[in-house]
């Protein structure tokens, strides 16, 4: 699930207006290269081989959503199928932005497929977020009560290599706090985010044996 949702966040940003976004929930995991572009021969072959991966998945998604997919997938006649998942979403809808994961496909796809040419969901991401007419940045920022939109940073090259903690540094003092984001934490390597102490605050980036990462914020 990380770091595939920053991607896809990333990817859904850049071609949201020109293009409709679809991820693929790859079934078959072999290894090895093209593991995304495996091919499923069956609906039987294609049941087992969910219910497998939801096995493996599932601790980072609600009961409800896998269900639903499982549902779906008992269901169809046709490996093709194209099923609308808008009822779905509607039908939970208030506990969409409960798991982040969730969240991240409803609001950022709009559509999902079981495995690369296997059953293919769709769904209006712009009236889940409130207007199926509206320009869906307006929408998200909306959503997620963004305050507002900065002009983009010129494109730098960097010669010198560059560690993630110095880009969490620079993302906290050059982005984040001047767009009037309060820092509610930031965490170290291994911490996950779960331990985000700063035992030496006056210290900053020197902090004993760890260096900066990630970063908790709110508006």
């Amino acid at each position: 699930m990380d770091p595939d949702r920053g991607i896809l966040t990333f990817i859904s940003f850049v071609f949201s207006h020109t293009h409709k976004v679809f991820g693929i929930y790859a079934l078959v995991r072999p290894g090895g290269n093209n593991i995304m572009k495996k091919n499923m021969n069956s609906l039987a072959s294609l049941r087992i081989k969910l219910k497998e991966a939801i096995a493996k998945d599932s601790g980072g998604v609600p009961a409800w959503f896998t269900e639903e997919i499982i549902k779906i997938a008992e269901s169809v006649r046709d490996l093709n199928a194209t099923i609308n998942f808008q009822p779905i979403w509607e039908k939970h809808q208030s506990s969409i932005s409960e798991n982040k994961v969730v969240a991240t496909i409803a609001y950022f796809l709009d559509g999902l497929f079981l495995n690369h040419n296997g059953i293919k969901l769709v769904w209006d991401r712009r009236k889940l977020l409130g207007n199926s007419e509206g320009e869906i940045f307006s929408l998200l920022k909306t959503y997620f009560s963004s305050a507002s939109f900065t002009t983009a940073l010129p494109t730098v090259t960097e010669t010198v290599e560059v560690d993630e903690d110095e880009v969490t540094y620079a993302i906290a003092h050059r982005v984040l706090i001047p767009n009037k984001f309060r820092i509610v934490s930031i965490s170290y390597p291994g911490s996950q985010s779960g331990g985000a102490i700063l035992p030496e605050p006056e210290l900053g980036k020197a902090q004993p044996g760890n260096t900066l990462t990630s970063l908790l914020c709110r508006r």
